[in-house]
């Protein structure tokens, strides 16, 4: 968390200290990959990550706590305004739930997505980052991504070791990729960048910064999206929407092809416990993972939206 020492100034003044608290702890993960306490954030910034409350009740909350430290702020002379009072209620409403909407990447959209970011300036060094998180490999924190290593990479099988030891089944097309970074010695954007230094000899990516270690990587690969978000056009890119969509693309694929139509189990359902007990064996591969529904029940509720937008 940045700035304990001012943030525990204001929860003693905050009315709802709990609630401050709560707050803070929301926001402490984008703190951390932007590298800078919340009331230093763009308006973008603020309402980027607010909008990724779950429940609009929960970002509603989250709005009204941001916007009482950042006036807190601007008393203290910290900042030199408000960021958020400008951004009436409704309009929030009316922002999260089009966010809502338009955070959805259908297969389509990813596919010509790909191709966007293969022929922008970073190439396919891009294009592998985001593929790996659409296909489910990125881990948290990018832990998979970091310590990805072409001994990692089973061409004939189409697999991927993880950093926890166990392996997923990608995409031949993933695979294909993930070489040719490997391959990617610079980036010419406004000026050439050598990428001159890795975590180990024969890893995935390569980098520009010469002080590097894992956080180094891990800031690196966040901060990406900021760039990437502008080369496809689409402010409302995030890992977790990417990963999610995903998810729910390959879901559906498997689901279809055995017959099974979710539509209609989304109207029809309401014996939970037998519905998780039919279809139990679509979630196994999925237990362990951050993104992953862990029943049918889960699926239909966490993927609401997309189902809507899919019809």
């Amino acid at each position: 968390m940045y700035n304990i020492n001012q943030k525990n100034n204001y929860i003693k003044y905050a009315k709802y200290k709990d609630r401050a608290m709560n707050t803070f702890a929301f926001f402490a993960k984008r703190e951390e990959e932007l590298e800078q306490d919340l009331c230093y954030f763009t308006q973008e910034e603020l309402i980027l990550t607010i909008n990724s409350a779950p429940k609009i009740h929960i970002a509603l909350a989250l709005r009204v706590d941001v916007i009482h430290y950042l006036e807190w702020c601007t008393i203290k002379d910290i900042i030199p305004e408000n960021q958020l009072v400008s951004l009436k209620t409704n309009a929030f409403r009316v922002m999260y739930f089009k966010k809502q909407n338009e955070a959805y990447i259908s297969k389509n959209m990813y596919e010509k997505m790909i191709l966007m970011l293969l022929q922008s300036s970073h190439g396919v060094y891009w294009a592998s980052f985001i593929a790996s998180i659409y296909e489910g490999i990125s881990g948290e924190k990018y832990e998979n991504l970091i310590h990805l290593r072409l001994c990692d990479i089973d061409r004939k099988n189409n697999t991927i070791k993880l950093r926890n030891g166990g392996t997923k089944k990608v995409s031949e097309g993933l695979i294909n990729m993930l070489i040719q970074t490997s391959q990617v010695s610079e980036i010419t954007t406004s000026v050439k960048k050598k990428l001159i230094s890795s975590l180990y000899a024969d890893s995935i990516w390569n980098f520009s910064s010469k002080a590097l270690d894992e956080k180094r990587a891990w800031i690196l690969f966040t901060k990406w999206m900021t760039g990437i978000r502008k080369v496809v056009n689409n402010p409302n890119l995030a890992k977790p929407n990417i990963e999610k969509s995903g998810y729910f693309n390959h879901m559906m694929e498997i689901f279809e092809s055995d017959g099974i139509n979710i539509r209609k189990m989304a109207t029809e359902s309401d014996d939970n416990r037998k519905l998780n007990a039919k279809y139990v064996k679509y979630f196994k591969e999925y237990e362990d993972t951050y993104y992953g529904a862990r029943n049918m029940t889960d699926f239909l509720k966490y993927h609401h939206s997309y189902l809507q937008q899919t019809k």
